[in-house]
């Protein structure tokens, strides 16, 4: 391709990556730009990344790729048979994950006019509704009555949301439901047979229902956690 020295000097400074590939192998911008989103995504955190992330990432990926090849590629290079490394490729692709996490990024929520934030999922209003209507229609049509139904509430900001689900403003039997519902969600069944039989009594105070509410979610959270950690160990071991 031709172009004037002005629009080479332009390219060369600003292009992060070329589209062009190896005309005879079938490897045009297409492949190319697959090829250099696989590489992107495996240093990109879990999740939906943020744009900063994305051009952080975008930006110094092959100075990534390289940095971890140098990190477990130090043995020789005469060494006949080379050993795996996928266990060291998930342990610095981790690093640079959290590193990606943990960095402080100025995310805007979307505002009122006053400046004051939105609910998260305020977006998905038309859907909660189609929901609640769909709900509220079997619920007439299954008893006859027109009240007694539980509907997904809809919040406007997101002070409004966060109030809401304070567990302290939820009623006894709302918090009982609530632990039966983490319970219902922990991998392991023994575990889940034993917080079963510790729930406290609907004559237990409230703040025994708050407390016990919180073991049961910090135990749920660790089991996810060590369900997650053995799954990419077995992914690692299949391979």
């Amino acid at each position: 391709m031709q172009y004037p020295d002005s629009l080479s000097t332009v390219l060369v400074e600003n292009e992060s990556f070329s589209v062009s590939g190896i005309y005879n192998k079938g490897q045009g911008a297409d492949f190319v730009h697959e090829e250099k989103n696989k590489l992107i995504k495996s240093f990109l955190p879990p999740g939906v990344p943020y744009s900063e992330v994305w051009q952080r990432v975008s930006r110094k990926c092959e100075e990534l790729k390289s940095l971890k090849e140098m990190s477990i590629s130090s043995y020789s290079s005469s060494v006949s048979r080379r050993p795996r490394l996928d266990n060291e490729e998930l342990m610095m692709r981790r690093e640079i994950r959290g590193y990606l996490m943990k960095s402080s990024l100025n995310v805007h929520s979307s505002t009122c006019m006053d400046g004051e934030s939105l609910d998260p999922i305020l977006h998905n209003i038309k859907q909660t509704g189609r929901d609640n209507y769909a709900t509220y229609k079997a619920h007439l049509a299954e008893s006859g009555q027109f009240g007694g139904v539980k509907l997904d509430p809809v919040f406007l900001t997101k002070i409004n949301r966060d109030e809401f689900s304070k567990i302290e403003n939820k009623t006894k039997d709302e918090i009982r439901t609530m632990i039966n519902a983490l319970i219902s969600l922990m991998p392991d069944v023994s575990v889940q047979s034993l917080f079963r039989s510790l729930i406290p009594k609907p004559g237990k105070n409230k703040v025994v229902f708050v407390e016990f509410y919180s073991d049961v979610s910090n135990e749920l959270q660790e089991q996810l956690a060590n369900e997650t950690i053995q799954d990419e160990a077995e992914q690692v071991i299949d391979v």
